[in-house]
C-alpha cells in the first residue's frame, strides 16, 4: 500500500464496489446456519472505519502503519496483483479483473494485512490463506470491466489490532453528498513520473 489519493469524484468508485457488495452479502448469508461472514468475527474494542491515525496528505505519498488499516495486498503465487479491503475478520472486497487469466485455485492465493510496503514485513504484518475466491456473476458480461467485484473468504479469522482493523460498509441505499471529499488507498506509484 503505502499510497494514498483523494479524490473529488461524486460517490467514488470504491462506493460503487461497496454497494455491489451489500448486494452479494445476502448470498454469503445463505450458507447455513451460523455460517455467515459475521459469525467469526472476533470481539475487539476497535471500531470499523477509524484508522489508528490519521494526517492531511494530499496526492500519492506514503502512509504510516496502522493509517489505513484495511488496506491488504492481494499475492498470487507470492507475487503482489491487487489491492484489497478488509471488511471483517474473514472477507476481504478486492476487484474481478484480478483473477482474469489467472487460477481461480483459493490455495494459489495470499492476502497480506497489516503492512504499508510491500514485500517488507514488520512485525505487525500477517499473511492469510484464502479459502474461497467469488466473482461477481455478471464480471465483463455487459460491458468491458462492468460488474468488476470480487470477494475473499479467510481461512481462518483475522485477529483486529490497531494496524488491522475492516473497513465500514455504507448502509442499503446511502448517498454521499455531491463533492464530498473520498480517500483511496492502494499499492500505486506516488507520482506519474
Amino acid at each position: 500500500m503505502g499510497r494514498e489519493t483523494r479524490s473529488n469524484h461524486p460517490g467514488g468508485g470504491w462506493l460503487w464496489y461497496l454497494l455491489w457488495l451489500l448486494l452479494l452479502l445476502p448470498l454469503l448469508a445463505a450458507q447455513g446456519p451460523g455460517r455467515s461472514p459475521t459469525a467469526a468475527t472476533p470481539t475487539s474494542a476497535l471500531v470499523c472505519g477509524k484508522p489508528k491515525v490519521m494526517s492531511k496528505i494530499y496526492g500519492g505519498q506514503d502512509v504510516v502503519a496502522g493509517q489505513w488499516p484495511w488496506q491488504a495486498s492481494l499475492l498470487y503465487r507470492n507475487l503482489h496483483i491487487c489491492g484489497a479491503v478488509l471488511i471483517d475478520a474473514r472477507w476481504l472486497v478486492t476487484t474481478a479483473h484480478c483473477f482474469v487469466n489467472k487460477s481461480h485455485a483459493p490455495e494459489d492465493y495470499l492476502v497480506t494485512l497489516g503492512s504499508t510496503q510491500l514485500y517488507q514485513h514488520t512485525q505487525h504484518t500477517r499473511k492469510m490463506y484464502v479459502s474461497r475466491i467469488i466473482t461477481h456473476p455478471s464480471f465483463e458480461k455487459f460491458h468491458a470491466f462492468g460488474n468488476d467485484i470480487a470477494m475473499l473468504q479467510l481461512h481462518l479469522p483475522v485477529n483486529f489490532t490497531s494496524y488491522i482493523s475492516p473497513a465500514c460498509l455504507p448502509t442499503a441505499g446511502m448517498q454521499l453528498p455531491i463533492h464530498r471529499s473520498c480517500w483511496i488507498t492502494g499499492w500505486g506509484m506516488l507520482s506519474e513520473d
